[in-house]
């Protein structure tokens, strides 16, 4: 009878030994599964980005949402950052804020601009403004003049601009802040 017990605890012991390998392997394998998938998807959003570098921003008249003041879009040093409607409202939040954050830590931003494109609607935009609490202006233009290659999607685009030229473009992936901070890293750099 003891020898019996002794082979039962045998199997037991060898039976959950596997089922904790089967469960490590299939971790690990999903793991990996979804930083591949993760790599797929931050490539696919750098190539996208990097079609609008080295363009010139074109000098439009933007209008602030709060006072409907005239701004001309003369960048030398700073951003630009393209919204929309709300429906992208977590994301855009996310970027304004880091954007903010970083335009105040970081000596060289002169202008900073968000420029709502789109179906624009001045409770959204005023929504957005005090939603990510940013100093700068949220803007919206009057006419389509910027064109339909900056109106693409997705939203939102963030533009580094030096004197008037896109030197680094960055299009956020959602639910994912460090492709946003390395963006910011690489611009500090």
């Amino acid at each position: 009878m003891k020898n019996y017990n002794k082979y039962l605890l045998i199997i037991l012991f060898v039976f959950l030994t596997g089922i904790n390998i089967y469960n490590i392997y299939r971790f690990d394998n999903n793991k990996i599964n979804q930083i591949s998938h993760n790599r797929e998807r931050e490539i696919k959003y750098l190539n996208l980005a990097e079609k609008f570098n080295d363009m010139e921003f074109p000098v439009v008249k933007i209008y602030n949402t709060v006072n409907d003041s005239l701004i001309m879009t003369k960048i030398r040093d700073g951003f630009i950052i393209l919204i929309s409607n709300s429906g992208c409202s977590p994301c855009q939040i996310r970027e304004l804020k880091n954007l903010e954050d970083f335009s105040k830590g970081y000596n060289k931003v002169k202008d900073t601009y968000a420029i709502y494109v789109g179906d624009y609607n001045r409770l959204d935009a005023l929504r957005l403004k005090k939603l990510s609490a940013v100093s700068f202006p949220i803007c919206y233009i009057l006419n389509n003049f910027l064109s339909e290659q900056f109106l693409t999607k997705p939203f939102p685009k963030i533009f580094f601009i030096v004197n008037q030229k896109i030197k680094s473009t960055l299009i956020p992936i959602p639910d994912e802040e460090k492709f946003s901070e390395d963006f910011y890293k690489k611009i500090r750099n």
